[in-house]
């Protein structure tokens, strides 16, 4: 599937229309990046031609909003699950983990295009968001050897439908649901 087709099937599967979603690069949050207009809803990223940024918010944000910060989220939306130090296999156990000992559902997979386990992919798994006691997942991702910082709402994760400027392989959408 052509990478802005990824990019646009997994914004309008995994968020509303109305949703305000933070697409962009990695430090496009704030007044001094305003202008780029990094927050919009979904509907109108999917119109859009180009799509550009390796990164997206999981999570939503309040109207009027210019920044990628803990203040500005309306709802957290989605765990995603990742790794530096966990082969794709071992963090797929983690996953697996979680949906049978938390009952979490799993939305999507996203690759990393990381070079980290080449030749194997790096691996994102995004879990749908309840109500969950955000520090035992904490500790459970921790004691995993995964990475906490996807708990914080406002934390940019990998969009795939993207060639990864720094490696120049593909971040891709390897499964939804």
């Amino acid at each position: 599937m052509p990478l802005i087709k990824q990019r646009k099937l997994f914004l309008s599967t995994m968020f509303d229309p109305d949703d305000i979603v933070w697409v962009g690069d990695e430090f496009e949050s704030g007044p001094k990046y305003a202008h780029l207009n990094k927050f919009r809803k979904v509907k109108m990223w999917t119109g859009l031609d180009c799509i550009s940024g390796e990164f997206v918010s999981h999570a939503t944000f309040k109207e009027g909003t210019t920044s990628r910060d803990i203040a500005s989220v309306e709802q957290r939306m989605y765990l995603v699950l990742e790794s530096d130090k966990l082969r794709p296999v071992h963090l797929s156990s983690v996953a697996q983990y979680l949906i049978s000992h938390y009952e979490m559902k799993l939305r999507a997979i996203v690759t990393t295009g990381g070079r980290r386990f080449h030749p194997d992919p790096g691996l994102h798994f995004w879990f749908a968001w309840d109500d969950y006691d955000a520090d035992e997942i904490g500790a459970v991702l921790q004691g995993y050897n995964c990475d906490p910082a996807t708990l914080r709402a406002s934390q940019p994760v990998r969009l795939p439908g993207c060639v990864r400027k720094n490696t120049g392989l593909r971040q891709e959408l390897l499964w939804i649901g």
